[in-house]
């Protein structure tokens, strides 16, 4: 997916200085009218401090945004990961020298993903507004929350209180219905993989390993950006059963009404688990940066990344790390959201994304799946890109999504509904997509197969739509 090429040091660093010059400042150069660090005097353009924090006092931490990387040059080169970071160090100087030398400030963090930094900033000796001033800045936000879609309700194994979603049985194999609704046990007889040689990475809450040998992680393909933690846990049970309808096998518990059915779209495929949501469910926007950078950059070289996880309505930071993983070679699928129709949530909603809706058993989608027809300039104002269009519809498809069987915490298996449950079959396509074939399929690739083969049940309108999507 992502090929190294090992050339001369020296011709690395005329190209990056050739492609990235322009988007940075000299070294030692300060722009005009940017802030001297010994004086304090403020240039007259100033970046952007978001309103939520006109207000802020005290000891505060913000995230700071610096100019994006061209998209199309950084896919294009045969190392985008490189060239994301030498846009980031190039352009986040100035910040950095300004930050060692004023008492006040302190940088916790660096991003690539994202041409970001994460500062504490005691506002008391610093004002933002100087910070506003610092060569190259463009913006200041908070580190706002993120949250898996949907509150998770388990149902134990042996708990009627639920009716369980029926199997269909063929000889002596069961499928769950979100298997047969997508197609994947023909997908499996037909091309005779079950998704071996692809790899899925999966940011959530983590994944319950331990009681579940099926869910097991890749080689190097767990990290905790919650605690810490160096071996695979779930203190919330949502990660697990998303990791679950990745890449489950059967469940196996003797009293559980789908006892021995295949519940994961494809489990010979590698699993990546990069925690970022806590025991709650919630997390923040610098833990799932974290996340993405680790699984774009990671040696097993994913195809796939998904998030069933957001912030509601149009957060523009989403923009430009969902673009990059995009240009860094990796198909991204994110959850439209649980609020009904005429909503959607982020990263969902951003035009790069594969946004995903929900489908039940009986082919209809669960009142409670986001969607609807995103205005360009009335949703993301001047964050939108240029090359975006004017509206386009969210989701792009759907999936099963309302009481789908998976792997829970403790060696249990849950049924849950939400957009979330229907974004890992999706993922779970994809890896099957990839390992049928012996190309390395890029995210256009797979996001055209997925709406050239989408299917909607009789009577409802064809074409793309804010409920079914295609």
């Amino acid at each position: 997916m992502r090929h190294t090429v090992v050339i001369t040091l020296f011709v690395v660093g005329l190209l990056i200085f050739i492609a990235f010059a322009p988007l940075g400042t000299a070294v030692g150069a300060p722009a005009e009218g940017s802030l001297d660090s010994a004086s304090g005097e403020q240039s007259p353009e100033s970046a952007v401090v978001d309103t939520s924090l006109a207000s802020a006092s005290g000891t505060v931490e913000v995230v700071v945004r610096f100019a994006e990387a061209d998209r199309q040059l950084i896919a294009s080169q045969a190392d985008p990961v490189a060239a994301l970071h030498a846009q980031a160090d190039s352009s986040q100087r100035p910040l950095l020298q300004y930050a060692s030398a004023r008492p006040g400030v302190t940088i916790t963090d660096r991003f690539w993903i994202a041409n970001a930094v994460m500062l504490e900033v005691d506002t008391e000796r610093v004002s933002l507004a100087e910070l506003a001033a610092v060569d190259g800045v463009e913006r200041i936000h908070s580190n706002f929350e993120v949250q898996t879609i949907g509150a998770a309700q388990p149902v134990a194994a042996s708990d009627d209180a639920v009716s369980p979603a029926s199997t269909v049985t063929s000889a002596s194999t069961s499928y769950t219905y979100g298997l047969e609704q997508i197609g994947a046990p023909q997908v499996w007889n037909e091309y005779e993989t079950r998704g071996a040689g692809a790899t899925v990475a999966v940011l959530d809450s983590g994944v319950d390993t331990a009681s579940h040998s099926d869910l097991a992680v890749a080689p190097g393909g767990w990290a905790d950006f919650v605690a810490g933690q160096p071996t695979p846990y779930d203190d919330n049970g949502h990660g697990t059963h998303v990791s679950g309808t990745v890449v489950g096998d059967r469940i196996t518990v003797s009293n559980h009404p789908l006892n021995n059915a295949h519940y994961g779209v494809a489990p010979d495929a590698d699993l990546l688990h990069g925690k970022v949501m806590n025991e709650s469910g919630s997390g923040n926007f610098a833990a799932l940066l974290h996340g993405m950078e680790w699984a774009v950059d990671h040696p097993a070289e994913p195809d796939v990344l998904t998030m069933s996880l957001g912030a509601q309505m149009y957060a523009p930071e989403f923009i430009e790390p969902v673009q990059n993983a995009r240009a860094s070679g990796l198909f991204v699928v994110a959850a439209s959201g649980n609020s009904e129709a005429g909503t959607s949530s982020s990263p969902a909603n951003v035009y790069d994304a594969v946004s995903v809706g929900a489908s039940a058993e009986n082919e209809m989608i669960g009142e409670f799946s986001s969607g609807e027809t995103v205005v360009t300039e009335d949703a993301w104002g001047a964050n939108a890109p240029a090359e975006w269009p004017d509206s386009y519809v969210v989701p792009s498809v759907s999936a099963p999504g309302v009481n789908v069987a998976s792997a829970w915490t403790d060696g249990n298996y849950a049924y849950d509904s939400g957009t979330s449950m229907a974004t890992p079959h999706v993922a779970g396509v994809a890896a099957l997509m990839q390992s049928a074939t012996s190309s390395s399929l890029s995210h256009a690739d797979i996001e055209s197969a997925l709406v050239s083969t989408a299917w909607k049940p009789a009577g409802v309108p064809a074409g793309q739509d804010e409920r079914y999507g295609h």
